[in-house]
């Protein structure tokens, strides 16, 4: 995740993916070495996974586009 955040490494499929199947809930974050921010770090790679549209498919967008019009019916 560093690497990807510094620019060092670009965000493939593989990385995306474990992106997502994490939960996001921090519970690891006891393991982590002092002084890493891992949700910032988290949240920049999630962002970078999104961003890189490396997970982009039409199955995807219509499954996002259901949800959300489910998720905010007015």
């Amino acid at each position: 995740m560093r690497a990807i955040a510094d620019g060092r490494l670009e965000a493939t499929r593989t990385f995306a993916d474990e992106m997502y199947f994490c939960l996001g809930c921090l519970a690891c974050i006891d393991g982590v070495s002092g002084g890493v921010n891992y949700a910032e770090l988290f949240e920049h790679a999630r962002a970078e996974a999104e961003s890189s549209g490396v997970l982009k498919s039409p199955r995807r967008n219509l499954i996002r586009a259901f949800a959300i019009r489910w998720l905010f019916m007015t």
